[in-house]
């Protein structure tokens, strides 16, 4: 049995009473930055089409793009801004010296999962 504080269990309450759609002020910011960025233009009104079924589409449209500009928003943090390289620690230690074992040593597991070996057969030989 988990025990709770008076303060914490106030917090469920407010949380489980607090009106669907109502957000805090760090989300709502969150929100209005990812659309900016990745959103869809203009949303729709849903409240204007007369139509239940209509409405209901649209609501889960926008539902779904908000979703998806949140997602896009989060998933820019682990994009990298630009890509790998060996940088040589002294200038006497030379990049070309440097083996895919070294290298799949040394970076994480699955970096070192993606590593392949390129065969070409006959066909390596084609650049003498």
């Amino acid at each position: 049995m988990e025990v709770q504080s008076v303060s914490q269990k106030k917090d469920v309450v407010r949380q489980s009473h607090r009106k669907k759609g109502t957000e805090s002020r760090e989300d709502k910011q969150r929100l209005a930055e990812a659309r900016q960025k990745y959103g869809r233009g203009k949303q729709i009104n849903a409240k204007s089409a007369k139509d239940k079924k209509l409405r209901s589409n649209l609501k889960n449209l926008e539902a779904k793009y908000k979703d998806a500009a949140l997602k896009a928003k989060d998933a820019e943090i682990l994009l990298e801004a630009e890509g790998g390289y060996l940088e040589p620690e002294g200038e006497l230690e030379k990049t070309y010296k440097v083996r895919q074992k070294d290298i799949k040593e040394s970076v994480g597991i699955e970096t070192a999962q993606k590593g392949f070996e390129l065969k070409l057969g006959r066909l390596g030989t084609v650049y003498r």
